[in-house]
């Protein structure tokens, strides 16, 4: 089966992927597509009105709402309180993030993962490696 549209011969879904892969450069995808929203251009815009909801962006660039918030999340702009502001994390978020993150390491090393497994014997009843072993 054949479908055009916008001037795209599209054979099928296996076709479709071969297409899409050979557009691919430096396994970067749409890195040989030219694009009509240069990224500082956007950052430009933003930075001078960033109350702007995406839509409006996107009618200004003549680009879908999808290609404006994928070249925003590229910049590193998150949408906050109805104006977009640069995505940074407070330092109480990076020490919770570290926090946990220590937490899991030592609980990994200090019990092990076979102390954790639990085995069912013929009466459903757990034991663990740990009763195995005494």
């Amino acid at each position: 089966m054949v479908i055009y549209k916008t001037g795209v011969c599209v054979l099928s879904w296996h076709h479709c992927c071969k297409l899409q892969a050979a557009r691919r450069i430096d396994n970067v995808y749409g890195a040989g597509v030219e694009t009509k929203v240069d990224n500082e251009e956007l950052k430009a815009v933003v930075e001078a009105d960033p109350s702007q909801t995406a839509s409006e962006l996107a009618a200004g660039c003549d680009v879908s709402d999808k290609t404006v918030l994928f070249r925003l999340n590229k910049i590193g702009k998150v949408k906050k309180l109805q104006s977009w502001v640069p995505h940074e994390l407070s330092a109480a978020n990076r020490q919770t993030r570290v926090d946990c993150s220590v937490t899991l390491l030592n609980w990994s090393n200090n019990e092990g993962i076979l102390n954790r497994i639990i085995i069912f014997d013929k009466k459903w009843i757990p034991i663990t490696i740990a009763d195995c072993n005494s």
